[in-house]
């Protein structure tokens, strides 16, 4: 009788912990906020690319306009701010999908326009 009940209290604890992995979900990678002082860092790794301008290259918290401009950003998602080194120029950016839109600039080695995502 104690090794029956023994045995069932083992079943109904590997139950409880077989359910409690089960409701966590996948680890997708997603999340929260967190790196570049906003939202999601769903840029990093990315690279965009624009005929006119060249490519851009998103890290973790920063970014390079193929050695032209590099620097810091914050990214919420849908909107973004790149923030040059060494200077006070900064650019204003939007997401939607693959296209990557600069929507100000104030500084001229921070290229504008619209870019697409290539990876």
């Amino acid at each position: 009788m104690k090794n029956t009940i023994k045995v069932l209290g083992i079943i109904a604890l590997l139950a409880i912990i077989g359910f409690s992995m089960a409701a966590c979900g996948d680890d997708d990678g997603g999340g929260g906020g967190g790196g570049g002082g906003g939202g999601s860092n769903s840029l990093a790794g990315t690279t965009w690319n624009n005929p006119s301008y060249g490519g851009v290259r998103f890290y973790t918290t920063s970014y390079d306009f193929g050695g032209v401009a590099s620097g810091t950003y914050t990214f919420d998602g849908k909107r973004g701010s790149c923030k040059q080194n060494n200077t006070r120029g900064t650019a204003n950016f939007t997401v939607n999908g693959n296209t990557m839109t600069f929507v100000s600039s104030s500084a001229n080695s921070i290229p504008s326009g619209t870019y697409t995502k290539v990876r």
